[in-house]
């Protein structure tokens, strides 16, 4: 089961993650492990140089940045399914 390891301080899964924490590396749908954006993909006897690491004002302003851009690109995405010939969008 391939691992990965944390190198920047981050919040996901509701929890903490700091520097050297080792966590089961997700995989796709092909079983293929995928590392997320804070973590590396790694071998059991590999060591890693601790990064910078956020503080948790700047990990508390990416987690609200990151809401907006959602919430934004979920309103463009409902705009453009809009059909401009279709009446009962635009009522």
């Amino acid at each position: 089961m391939a691992q990965e390891r944390c190198f920047n301080r981050t919040f996901q899964y509701n929890r903490l993650w700091t520097p050297g924490e080792i966590r089961t590396a997700d995989t796709d749908e092909r079983g293929v492990p995928v590392a997320s954006d804070h973590f590396r993909l790694v071998d059991s006897d590999e060591t890693v140089e601790e990064r910078k690491v956020h503080s948790d004002e700047k990990v508390k302003e990416a987690r609200r940045e990151s809401g907006q851009r959602d919430k934004r690109a979920a309103i463009e995405r409902a705009l453009y399914d809009l059909d401009p010939d279709d009446d009962s969008h635009w009522t």
